[in-house]
C-alpha cells in the first residue's frame, strides 16, 4: 500500500471523527458553503414539517367542531318546526285561556288602486 492510502485510512477512523479533527480537513474548508446551505435547508424542512403537523391538527379540530355545530343546528331547526306547528299553536292558545279562534274563511287579497 502506498503512503497516501494509509493516510486516508487514518483520516477516516472513528477517533478522527470523535476528536473533531475532521473539521480541519481541506475538503470541509472547501465545502463549508454547501454544508451551511444543507443545514439551513434541513432546519427549514423540520420547521415546515412541524407547522404542517400543527395545521393538520387544527383542521381536524375545526372539522369536529363543524360537525357538532351542524348537529346543534338540526336540533334547533326541529325544535322550531315543532313549536310552529298549527296543532301546537292551538294547544298553547287553549292552555293560556285565550279566546282566539281560527277562521273558517279563506284569506283574500285587498286591491289598492294606484293613482
Amino acid at each position: 500500500m502506498s503512503q497516501e492510502s494509509q493516510d486516508k485510512k487514518k483520516k477516516f477512523s472513528v477517533n478522527f471523527i470523535l476528536d473533531g479533527s475532521f473539521l480541519n480537513t481541506h475538503f470541509l474548508r472547501q465545502q463549508y458553503k454547501f454544508l451551511l446551505l444543507l443545514v439551513l435547508m434541513l432546519i427549514i424542512y423540520i420547521g415546515n414539517r412541524y407547522t404542517l403537523t400543527r395545521k393538520i391538527a387544527e383542521v381536524d379540530a375545526l372539522g369536529k367542531e363543524l360537525t357538532e355545530l351542524r348537529y346543534e343546528v338540526l336540533v334547533h331547526r326541529s325544535h322550531l318546526m315543532q313549536e310552529s306547528r298549527q296543532s301546537h299553536i292551538y294547544h298553547l292558545v287553549e292552555e293560556k285561556g285565550l279566546e282566539l279562534k281560527s277562521t273558517s274563511q279563506a284569506p283574500y287579497r285587498l286591491k289598492v288602486k294606484r293613482k
